[in-house]
């Protein structure tokens, strides 16, 4: 989008990194530790796997933002359960021609799975 002009800057030339971790891993308190030792700003984006608009976040994630905010970080939890939540479900019926239903706090594992093995297929 930025070398077609649509937004004035990239993660390249904005001098963002992004460093993928799932779920619990350990890696997010390696990776951070390392970020402190750059001494380079950092942010963290994590699900909030809340099932319902009226589910609490988790006492863990909490403490992983409150953590994150006194070294000088940011963590960001997402407003619906996870990243799949966001998938526009037309989107991926055309990408993949599967109908799946996207809602902001269903489950929506399967969307990866079938996301994994169609691009397992086309290499």
């Amino acid at each position: 989008m930025f070398n077609a002009g649509k937004i004035s800057s990239d993660f390249d030339n904005s001098k963002i990194g992004l460093i993928p971790v799932g779920g619990n891993n350990i890696k997010f308190f390696v990776e951070q530790k390392l970020l402190l030792k750059l001494n380079r700003k950092y942010a963290v984006v994590i699900d909030s796997d809340r099932e319902s608009a009226d589910r609490q976040i988790s006492e863990k994630t909490l403490r992983w933002k409150n953590q994150c905010e006194q070294q000088g970080g940011k963590l960001y939890i997402l407003r619906k359960r996870e990243i799949e939540n966001y998938l526009y479900p037309e989107a991926v019926k055309r990408a993949l021609n599967k109908e799946v239903r996207i809602e902001d706090f269903n489950n929506v594992n399967i969307v990866s799975r079938i996301l994994c093995n169609h691009l397992e297929q086309e290499k």
